[in-house]
């Protein structure tokens, strides 16, 4: 290999050394962010939330409000509390009761805010 080519694959080697380094460390800090995702989430939403992890809710205040906006019987019931924030996944299942009609029987998602009861969807 004579020198004028050894000296262009090494400086090109050296520059894209530096341009790939310098992707990967972008793409690792903003990838760091997500380690902080509970914490910016509630900063947005200007609310505090305690340590535990487990869901902090009165249960029966919440499936008697559930029941006034759809009919519970017949429903599998699932809350999920994903991350440490005021917000379950309620998730209700399809009812099982043969009498209800298609649009009263259909199941739903939502989160629930453990504070103030309000919910949202997508």
């Amino acid at each position: 290999m004579n020198k004028r080519t050894y000296n262009i694959l090494f400086h090109l080697h050296t520059v894209s050394g530096i341009v790939i380094s310098v992707a990967l460390y972008v793409i690792f800090f903003t990838g760091s962010f997500s380690f902080f995702r509970d914490e910016i989430a509630n900063w947005e939403r200007g609310h505090t939330v305690e340590i535990p992890d487990e869901i902090q809710l009165n249960f029966d205040e919440t499936f008697q409000h559930m029941s006034t906006e759809k009919n519970l019987y017949g429903r599998d019931i699932e809350l999920r509390h994903y991350y440490n924030e005021q917000n379950i996944g309620v998730n209700l299942g399809s009812s099982k009761d043969t009498l209800l009609t298609k649009e009263d029987a259909a199941g739903s998602f939502y989160y629930l805010n453990t504070k103030d009861a309000t919910t949202k969807d997508y």
